[in-house]
């Protein structure tokens, strides 16, 4: 059927906008609402089901884990490498996202 196969898309969207209202202030979710939806790949992705929406909240949840892992949470350090794992798995675009966050930080190489 049809729903069985977006359903777990759309959840996934859902689940990127909440990670994303996770990490900022309550101020500020109509800002995080409308820059989410107004890009066409966050938009349409969770409906149409494309290959997109793994990757995209995996990132979410890989800048989620790696702020907590900045602040000093210790429960981060076993989860960053779990999350850095299934971005990849999500897409092989995940790579660029690691190797860009290793070259801003260098200091994550030292921890």
């Amino acid at each position: 059927h049809e729903l069985s196969v977006r359903i777990g898309f759309i959840i996934l969207q859902l689940a990127s906008v909440l990670i994303l209202f996770r990490m900022t202030e309550e101020k500020s979710w109509g800002r995080v609402l409308i820059l989410f939806f107004s890009f066409p790949l966050a938009s349409f992705s969770g409906l149409l089901a494309l290959p997109d929406m793994p990757l995209l909240f995996m990132t979410a949840a890989y800048f989620y884990t790696l702020k907590k892992f900045l602040d000093g949470d210790r429960k981060s350090v076993l989860v960053l490498p779990l999350v850095i794992a299934l971005l990849l798995y999500a897409k092989y675009h995940g790579i660029l996202l690691v190797f860009f966050t290793i070259l801003a930080l260098p200091r994550l190489l030292l921890k």
